[in-house]
């Protein structure tokens, strides 16, 4: 690798670890399907963001929330919305298509981005979802971003923590997860 690459992937790195993302190294943790295949028809509706890695799109956001819907080609909708920190709702939607296993997608959100792996790790549909997404980078590391959803603005502390020690268990540095604020009365 010369030398501008290697400089280039460092500044790289250190701006996406500051951003919240984990990078590590070596390719991604290898995805497992939830016991009896995911429910999407029980999956889909709101969910609210409870803790997050922050991704540059994310900063400064509070009241997140996701709703999700299927198209009619099988696809499924994402609508994040959220408030910034001038009050101001934004909102971007993006387009998961199912992989292999039925709790992987590939999410894109802008027409020429990308797709982002989109692995829901655990969920009881009713309380609580746990979103990892991992990409590798060059084929040396990978990147792994998290999400702890709630049917509801709030989730309780002990169901978090059993999240958390999930996120571990699979290698998510959960130092760099910070809580997102419900506070608009949603």
């Amino acid at each position: 690798m010369n030398q501008l690459a290697l400089i280039s992937l460092i500044v790289l790195s250190s701006t996406l670890c500051q951003l919240g993302s984990s990078l590590s190294p070596g390719r991604c943790p290898q995805t497992t399907e939830i016991d009896g295949g995911l429910n999407l028809s029980r999956y889909l509706g709101k969910w609210y963001e409870i803790k997050r890695t922050d991704l540059i799109f994310e900063l400064g956001l509070r009241c997140v929330k996701t709703e999700y819907t299927v198209e009619s080609n099988g696809n499924v909708a994402v609508n994040n919305t959220g408030v910034s920190l001038i009050n101001t709702q934004v909102s971007v939607v993006g387009t998961a298509k199912p992989g292999t296993q039925s709790n992987v997608f590939a999410v894109s959100f802008f027409q020429f981005s990308p797709s982002a792996q989109y692995w829901i790790v655990d969920t009881d549909y009713e309380t609580y979802s746990l979103v990892v997404s991992c990409n590798d980078v060059l084929g040396l590391f990978n990147l792994k971003n998290a999400w702890i959803l709630s049917r509801k603005p709030n989730l309780d502390s002990d169901i978090v923590d059993q999240l958390v020690a999930k996120l571990k268990a699979i290698g998510v540095e959960t130092d760099k997860l910070t809580t997102t604020a419900q506070d608009c009365g949603n």
